[in-house]
């Protein structure tokens, strides 16, 4: 027993080098239960589940390397919200709030914490919202994005994101080849990004810090969004293994799949849904797999919305997930999952529907 025990922690090690893993020690206390469970079946190099989980291992290794995460040297600081949470909530005893501050890449970026003291975290990413009201959270809180925090709210604190430059980051300052950018164009990012260091790292290594600032509070850590946040919700949980269970509202599809032929919508999506370099080497598919993990009780779910006025429709949902179950390459089908939410042709979000998948079994 001990031989066999000795010689799976030798190929759990060989795993990791050959990834390129260069986890914190904190993260890899936190990636040893995953990849421990599968550990027997990994002595098969010839296996599926060996096959898969040496790519996971891969995929989120590229990540890392190029350069998703690379800022440690921001600071994160929190103070009571200014805000009056109840105009957003609209009840009479809101949730406490901090706003969370993070110095990130030499950009302030703002986050905010729903606090019911719960020991789950979910963080919430929200989309593409304008800068009809910069800075002022009430007015930039959309209704069904309301509704989904509050029913989280029974059961877990949220952490709401923005994207960069939009809805509470509208006015950042990102320096730009020698200028000061301040408008909402995401593709300004394309001058910044280069192999190594990936201008992603704008959208991401600001979340990567307000974790390890929050993180320790909690017991679990889940992660969703809608749109631009459902983008950003497979990608971080690709890529930080603190996150469990993890729900993408309309936020992507393998761009092979972004035509207007199926439904007529044009939804290439905007920059940083096809244009970084890290695109050229990592798959949307190999990303789904990544972010639904190595072994329960990571999940990963994409809802697409059926008649989807916007972008990322039900056909196309139900083609990506055909696609990927049938793939060559034989991904994770076990954790991850393509559902429609049938009949909304809106960019909505499915409130109860998200709760279920974040919460159920």
């Amino acid at each position: 027993m001990y031989s066999r025990c000795a010689s799976l922690l030798v190929l759990l090690l060989c795993l990791v080098i050959l990834a390129g893993c260069e986890a914190t020690a904190q993260e890899a206390i936190e990636e040893t239960p995953e990849v421990s469970t599968n550990s027997a079946t990994a002595t098969d190099t010839t296996s599926a589940s060996y096959i898969s989980t040496r790519r996971i291992l891969d995929t989120r290794a590229t990540l890392l390397n190029e350069g998703l995460i690379r800022d440690s040297s921001g600071v994160v600081s929190s103070a009571p919200c200014s805000q009056h949470e109840e105009l957003i909530f609209n009840v009479p005893s809101p949730p406490l709030c901090e706003e969370i501050t993070i110095e990130s890449l030499g950009v302030t970026y703002r986050a905010f914490l729903f606090s019911q003291s719960h020991d789950v975290l979910v963080i919430y990413h929200e989309g593409h919202m304008g800068c009809t009201a910069p800075g002022v959270l009430a007015e930039n809180v959309m209704p069904d994005a309301n509704d989904l925090i509050s029913l989280i709210l029974q059961r877990a604190d949220v952490l709401y994101f923005d994207m960069p430059l939009l809805a509470t980051n509208c006015g950042q300052k990102i320096h730009v080849n020698g200028t000061t950018y301040s408008g909402t164009l995401h593709s300004w990012f394309a001058l910044l990004d280069k192999p190594g260091e990936s201008a992603l790292a704008y959208f991401f290594n600001h979340i990567h810090s307000a974790l390890d600032y929050l993180g320790p509070r909690y017991r679990t850590i889940h992660m969703t969004g809608r749109s631009g946040g459902g983008w950003a919700t497979t990608i971080y949980a690709a890529l930080d293994w603190r996150i469990t269970r993890s729900v993408s509202v309309a936020g992507s599809l393998p761009i092979e799949l972004r035509t207007p032929d199926l439904d007529g919508v044009d939804d290439l999506g905007d920059w940083e849904q096809y244009g970084p370099h890290i695109f050229r080497l990592l798959s949307y598919q190999a990303l789904y797999e990544a972010a639904g993990g190595i072994s329960e009780p990571r999940r990963h779910v994409l809802i697409y919305n059926e008649f989807d006025n916007c972008c990322f429709s039900g056909v196309k949902g139900v083609t990506a997930g055909e696609q990927y179950v049938s793939s060559s390459e034989g991904f994770n089908k076990e954790r991850v999952a393509f559902l429609v939410n049938r009949g909304e042709w809106e960019h909505a979000i499915p409130a109860e529907m998200v709760v279920e998948q974040l919460f159920g079994p």
